[in-house]
């Protein structure tokens, strides 16, 4: 296994099947996981977010339509973010979302 500050990349003799199918994904550390082009998802949109000055089109909001996960794709990366519903939580607590 290999790390750095941030990210957290399972060695092949560590991964599940369901992680080998997911080769090329990245765990992040403080929770949701980066995904590399290609791969797939069934997505519902949500919509998208432009350049204020250009109007281009930068990332793509949407949820796999199994499980509800919020997904965050680069349109010019083709690189996806998704992060658990767990995950989520734990970092809104982090953040202090449960404080009086």
């Amino acid at each position: 296994m290999s790390q750095d500050a941030n990210v957290l990349v399972l060695g092949q003799s560590e991964m599940t099947e369901l992680e080998k199918a997911m080769h090329g994904t990245l765990v992040l550390r403080g929770g949701g996981k980066l995904h590399e082009p290609g791969t797939l998802f069934l997505r519902l949109g949500a919509g998208t977010a432009t350049d204020p000055v250009t109007g281009e089109e930068l990332y793509f909001f949407g949820v796999e339509a199994a499980t509800f996960v919020p997904l965050v794709t680069c349109i010019k990366s083709r690189r996806t973010f998704s992060l658990s519903w767990e995950d989520l939580i734990k970092l809104a607590k982090m953040a202090g979302v449960d404080r009086p």
